[in-house]
């Protein structure tokens, strides 16, 4: 079953979409201009109701169009303006159409809604239904307008956030460490939801209206246990934290519209290993470290967490995770084997070249990400000033996820690493990367 809805106010359409998705089980297609929902209405038969709600006064061509089109299919005009609405009522004149005035009793539209469909609605006048929310939409709010859930079961709410609290770095940690993917409101305060979230986002398309696949629920938590254990080992601040998390849900998004991406993804988190580990927490720092450049925004945050995701993807003996951990120390490998190691650089580029619509620039990130300042890595032996930024960002992040898994994970640790690579890395942008490495705590 598919909706089709018009409203002249955006935030207002996303929350009747999400209305009507979580209470009606169906489809939703909501459109942002009145060219494109009459457009739309040229296919009304595909749609099984369609609501339009503006104020915008229609000339008599318009308006006539607009009656023609939707009297093929139960629908819902509203609107407040009185001029309007008496113009309205003249037109409209097709039972299947019901023009109200106000928007203000959701339960009464609802039950509207239900009745032209011809489905039995029940009015709950104790007790609204819950509506899920990303949890890395916390990553946006400063303070949260509304009461914000957990779910522990289809009848029990646990409140974890009260109206008015303040969401700090901390909290956002709290809530990763519990492995909780979707947060929940109240259908009757999701509008003051998205006024939390109003002076971060503009587009709340990406809002989810179902709950996550279980092996990617899974997979998300596996991921959310590594990136709270590596914030809070390293005091990561709120800025890094804010764009790493990002970085990660746009790249689940790629992953949900691509299949070929879909696969690299279930390959990579099938063990849980050093191999998933290692991809990830690359991913992330290098946006860590990203969001303190001037080179900070989502197109680029996509190029390292791809190159991330794929960069190791054609290792597939564990004996040589050996020597990606201590690369300076080979003697025990062959030579025959030291080249059949180094060949997962062009596997992964071969993996990205039948990628669809990637971006720019990865495939530099991928052939360059074993090369080193001083011209000492491989496959060609280049030095600093022929290596990229954004392949310089994810050496010195790879360079440190290596360190970690070989000493302590602590702040100690990372502070010694910048210590030490602030006197290697004194020109260019691996000096720029280091200062930026610097930065997140």
């Amino acid at each position: 079953m598919q909706f089709l809805i018009f409203f002249q106010d955006k935030k207002l359409g996303i929350y009747f979409k999400y209305l009507f998705e979580n209470t009606f089980s169906c489809e939703v297609r909501l459109v942002e201009s009145l060219e494109d929902f009459q457009q739309e209405l040229s296919k009304i038969n595909d749609y099984s109701f369609c609501l339009y709600s503006s104020d915008d006064i229609l000339n008599d061509s318009n308006l006539s169009k607009l009656e023609t089109s939707m009297s093929r299919t139960p629908g819902l005009c509203v609107c407040q303006n009185k001029y309007f609405q008496t113009r309205l009522a003249k037109v409209f004149i097709n039972k299947n159409i019901t023009l109200i005035n106000n928007l203000a009793n959701v339960q009464q539209l609802l039950n509207i809604v239900a009745d032209k469909l011809g489905m039995k609605y029940e009015v709950n006048e104790f007790e609204f239904g819950f509506l899920p929310i990303r949890q890395e939409y916390l990553l946006k709010i400063d303070r949260i307008e509304c009461d914000i859930f957990i779910k522990l079961s289809d009848e029990k709410y646990l409140k974890l956030f009260k109206q008015g609290s303040e969401v700090t770095s901390k909290e956002i940690l709290r809530v990763q460490k519990k492995n909780i993917d979707f947060l929940y409101v109240r259908i009757n305060e999701f509008e003051n939801f998205l006024n939390s979230i109003n002076a971060y986002e503009s587009d709340y398309s990406n809002l989810p209206t179902r709950e996550a696949n279980l092996h990617i629920a899974e997979d998300l938590s596996f991921s959310n246990d590594l990136f709270y254990q590596f914030s809070s080992n390293f005091g990561l601040n709120q800025k890094a934290v804010v764009f790493a998390n990002r970085s990660i849900e746009l790249l689940h998004q790629l992953i949900d519209q691509d299949e070929s991406l879909q696969s690299f993804w279930k390959l990579l988190m099938m063990k849980k290993n050093f191999l998933s580990e290692h991809s990830l927490m690359v991913g992330y720092l290098s946006n860590a470290i990203l969001s303190h450049t001037s080179h900070s925004n989502e197109n680029n945050a996509i190029k390292l967490s791809l190159a991330a995701l794929i960069h190791d993807v054609g290792i597939k003996n564990e004996k040589y995770w050996e020597i990606e951990l201590a690369e300076d120390s080979v003697e025990n490998f062959t030579k025959r084997e030291i080249e059949s190691y180094r060949g997962h650089i062009q596997i992964a580029i071969d993996v990205l070249n039948k990628l669809e619509d990637a971006p720019p620039d990865i495939d530099k990130i991928l052939m360059n990400h074993h090369e080193k300042y001083d011209g000492s890595g491989y496959p060609r032996g280049i030095g600093w000033s022929k290596i990229p930024f954004f392949a310089a960002v994810f050496i010195v992040a790879h360079e440190f996820v290596i360190h970690m898994y070989k000493n302590n994970c602590t702040d100690e640790e990372l502070l010694s690493f910048i210590q030490l690579k602030k006197t290697e890395y004194l020109e260019g942008t691996f000096k720029e990367v280091i200062l930026a490495l610097e930065k997140i705590r």
